[in-house]
This record gives C-alpha cells, sequence and structure tokens, in this order.
C-alpha cells in the first residue's frame, strides 16, 4: 500500500466512526386536531435537514418566556416536536399559535409560554412549512 491509499483508508475508517456515532434527529410536524372533546395531533411531515434543524433548536433556545396568554382557548396553528429516534428520545415538543400582527404564542410542556417575533415566526414558518 502506498501513503495515499493508507490516507484514503484512515479516512474512510474516520468518516464511518463518525458517521456510526452521529445521532440523526428529527423534526416532525403536526396539525393539533380536537374530536369530540378529545385533544391530540395528527403527525403530516418530518424534517431531517441538519441546518433547519439547527436553526429551529437556536430560535426556540433564543424565544422571550411570557406569562399565560389567555386567549389560548383556541387550537394551536401547528404543532411539532424535534426527536432522536434512535435514542426514543424527544428533546423538543411544543405547540405554535401564529397572530395576526405577524408574531405568535409558543407553548412547551404544561404552563412555559413564550413570544415569537416576527423575524422566528418567519424561520419557524420557513423551517415547518
Amino acid at each position: 500500500m502506498n501513503k495515499n491509499s493508507i490516507l484514503v483508508f484512515c479516512f474512510i475508517m474516520i468518516s464511518s466512526l463518525l458517521f456510526a456515532c452521529s445521532t440523526k434527529e428529527i423534526i416532525r410536524i403536526a396539525t393539533p386536531i380536537d374530536e369530540k372533546g378529545v385533544e391530540g395531533v395528527t403527525f403530516y411531515s418530518e424534517v431531517t435537514d441538519q441546518e433547519k434543524i439547527s436553526q429551529l433548536r437556536t430560535v426556540v433556545e433564543n424565544l422571550e418566556r411570557i406569562e399565560n396568554p389567555k386567549s389560548e382557548s383556541e387550537l394551536a396553528d401547528v404543532f411539532f416536536t424535534l426527536d432522536k429516534p434512535e435514542e426514543n428520545y424527544s428533546e423538543i415538543g411544543a405547540y405554535i399559535w401564529y397572530k395576526d400582527d405577524g408574531t405568535a404564542t409558543l407553548k412547551r410542556n404544561e404552563n412555559n409560554y413564550y413570544h415569537v417575533t416576527k423575524e422566528q415566526v418567519d424561520i419557524l414558518k420557513d423551517i415547518l412549512s
């Protein structure tokens, strides 16, 4: 084996190891539903693009927390999760209510509400549509 063959072999081995160690992440997108008083979601799409996953994580981590808005009686416009299927783990799950002024309210867990700016809404709509 010459030096170039050894380098190529090493590159392939390192790349394989890194790929095997990486955890695949998926954004799952759903429509919230209410059937006879029972609320749930119907998943309809998945996003696996790593750049979009990174953008989603950045937006969610930088949201401003707010008090529970009183107008949350209607169904959310969209629900999404950020899942790690190989670990059977859902890192983020959230409902989004879009507002007429271009902003939105995002809800994570039971009572964690966040204000979403117009710029953040544009990014989320790009990812989730």
